[in-house]
């Protein structure tokens, strides 16, 4: 009875611990995907904004719509990616293709079919929609007809957004890579352990309510 119940305060104790490491990871991981839909919305808002700055049925109105939708695209294919990453699902299967068009549809939205199928071919999708919105932030920047200020105030805006893109996928991919060391765990299934193999003998003094008791337990 006596090594039960110190069994049973030093379980209760690991497993406060690891509770407390549980919640800690998936509230970051919360976090982190918080970081992936503010960035969105932040890059298409302030696309947005470029376009309402240009003369309404101009040519340059049509290419800031045209910027400010393939950065929507490539934000979600950026999330989509990301989740099908982080699950360790093939990439190559349809699925992603059919959630991206459909997410994309439901916003009026069109995303290239090439898109698709280079981010499919691609060794590490969520990287490569990551440097596609770059590459289009570096594009609409450079033939911006704003002055020299105003485009370095620009670029840094959409870098510093971009970059936030980054940190969520650096942060997940440390949560997911760095699990609980196998110290903290061997040693809370060893205590589970030895735990559920001493309790039927604590608890005969209870008659035949052990069977169930146990199979319960």
């Amino acid at each position: 009875t006596d090594v039960t119940t110190g069994l049973s305060g030093c379980m209760a104790l690991l497993l406060a611990f690891r509770l407390n490491v549980c919640y800690s990871r998936w509230w970051e991981g919360r976090l982190l995907w918080g970081r992936v839909i503010e960035g969105a919305r932040s890059l298409v808002t302030i696309a947005l904004a470029l376009e309402a700055d240009a003369e309404p049925g101009s040519e340059e109105a049509k290419y800031k719509r045209g910027f400010a939708e393939g950065l929507a695209g490539w934000s979600i294919a950026f999330a989509v990616a990301l989740k099908f990453h982080l699950r360790g699902d093939a990439f190559e299967g349809d699925k992603c293709e059919a959630q991206i068009s459909r997410l994309l549809k439901g916003k009026g939205l069109a995303f290239g079919s090439t898109a698709i199928h280079r981010l499919k071919q691609s060794r590490h999708p969520p990287l490569h929609a990551l440097r596609s919105i770059r590459h289009a932030i570096r594009r609409v920047v450079r033939e911006s007809r704003s002055e020299g200020a105003e485009v370095i105030a620009l670029e840094n805006q959409f870098n510093t957004i971009s970059s936030e893109f980054h940190i969520a996928l650096t942060g997940c991919e440390r949560i997911l890579r760095t699990p609980c060391p196998p110290g903290y765990v061997g040693v809370l299934r060893v205590s589970l352990l030895f735990f559920l193999m001493l309790l039927p003998f604590v608890l005969l003094e209870i008659g035949y309510w052990l069977i169930p008791v146990v199979f319960c337990t």
